[in-house]
């Protein structure tokens, strides 16, 4: 296919069982709508990972998932209101068109078998790696795999970007994410406390997973 069809790559990764097999084949195709990654924990299954790009409806999709997974996830680790400044300051609809347009970043929605959207990611290339910004699952999807799934999406990315390994920045207090991103592979290598303005802090671990 040569026409704008070339413009992205849909990946359907057929996984059996609950842990990854060594063995996993894959299958590659073009489309100019997403990538799909397809796992089988307990049935057969296909999760969508799909390029936000300069789609306002999907970028809206991203702002009210930001709005509900933070809200619930982030209420016994950071204030209300560091939640409300930072959800304006980075996940408000103009926030988000501002980093995709202006800042080369690359937003994706999360979607099991064409349903709802279970979750987001976005990342962009950073001091040498590639900086895995954001991760957000809804409480009622998580332990289904896809944060794994994301990541392994994330580390072709990196490859195709001739990235040798992906970062990111998560607080120290958040203990569930930091537990999900061990067993992912990630490892801790320091401490970052930054000033975000309003009188608010980030206190976080830096993380960084080796490709």
């Amino acid at each position: 296919m040569k026409s704008e069809d070339a413009a992205k790559k849909t990946f359907l990764l057929s996984l059996r069982g609950n842990k990854v097999p060594e063995a996993i084949q894959s299958i590659c195709r073009i489309s100019t709508f997403h990538s799909s990654l397809s796992t089988l924990p307990l049935k057969r299954s296909i999760v969508e990972i799909i390029a936000v790009k300069n789609d306002k409806d999907l970028i809206e999709s991203v702002s009210k998932l930001a709005d509900e997974v933070w809200r619930e996830h982030y209420k016994n680790i950071i204030s209300q209101g560091q939640i409300d400044y930072m959800l304006a300051k980075l996940q408000s609809v103009e926030a988000i068109e501002e980093q995709i347009s202006s800042q080369n970043y690359e937003y994706y929605l999360i979607r099991p078998d064409g349903g709802q959207y279970a979750g987001y990611f976005a990342i962009v290339s950073k001091d040498g790696g590639l900086f895995l910004s954001k991760i957000y699952i809804l409480k009622e999807e998580r332990r289904k795999g896809f944060s794994r799934i994301s990541v392994d999406f994330i580390k072709k990315r990196a490859r195709e970007l001739s990235l040798p390994e992906i970062t990111l920045m998560v607080a120290r207090n958040n203990k569930s994410s930091i537990e999900a991103y061990l067993k992912i592979g990630f490892a801790i290598t320091g401490n970052i406390d930054a000033d975000i303005g309003n009188g608010y802090f980030m206190n976080d671990y830096n993380m960084v997973l080796k490709i």
